[in-house]
């Protein structure tokens, strides 16, 4: 599940710094690199495959809000201290950006991420929907939070659910 679970983070990531980058003047913060390459094949205790996150799609210049460099610097510590595994840090710092833009759903998205590394599922699921809340019309995003929601109910065992959130996942791509 931390596989697929940093996958979702590192595509997240991508998206998320291409698309405040587009709403800055700034020329500080090149282009982030995007990894191309299939996701590991891992499998759930149940022995069904894990869902594989499909590579972000671009998104309109209204699809997020737009982030003053403040927040983009925040989001760039959060990512470094993600890929270290300093989940407390990461998410402190998420908390801290978010404290700025409260209403900024890939904040919220992100900070769902790194609460599901760290087995706070339900935490997980729920600022994942608060992300679904303010996505407005992003269905990239929502898409990538009905995935983590399903990463979720499997973590939690409920197939079930874990199908339908997939289901409504592929509604959004």
């Amino acid at each position: 599940m931390k596989i697929v679970a940093r996958l979702l983070w590192i595509t997240t990531l991508a998206l998320g710094l291409s698309a405040c980058a587009t709403h800055t003047t700034s020329t500080r913060y090149p282009p982030p690199v995007v990894d191309r390459s299939p996701p590991p094949a891992t499998t759930f205790p149940s022995g069904e495959p894990a869902p594989i996150t499909p590579p972000p799609r671009s998104t309109s210049s209204s699809a997020l809000p737009a982030s003053g460099p403040a927040v983009i610097a925040l989001l760039e510590r959060a990512d470094r201290q993600y890929m270290d595994q300093d989940l407390d840090s990461a998410a402190a710092t998420l908390e801290r950006a978010l404290r700025i833009e409260p209403r900024n759903p890939l904040l919220w998205h992100r900070l769902a991420s790194v609460r599901l590394d760290q087995g706070q599922i339900d935490q997980a699921m729920q600022m994942a929907a608060k992300s679904n809340s303010l996505a407005g019309s992003n269905h990239s995003l929502l898409a990538r939070n009905w995935q983590l929601i399903s990463l979720a109910y499997r973590a939690k065992g409920d197939l079930d659910a874990a199908r339908s959130a997939e289901d409504k996942a592929r509604q959004f791509e």
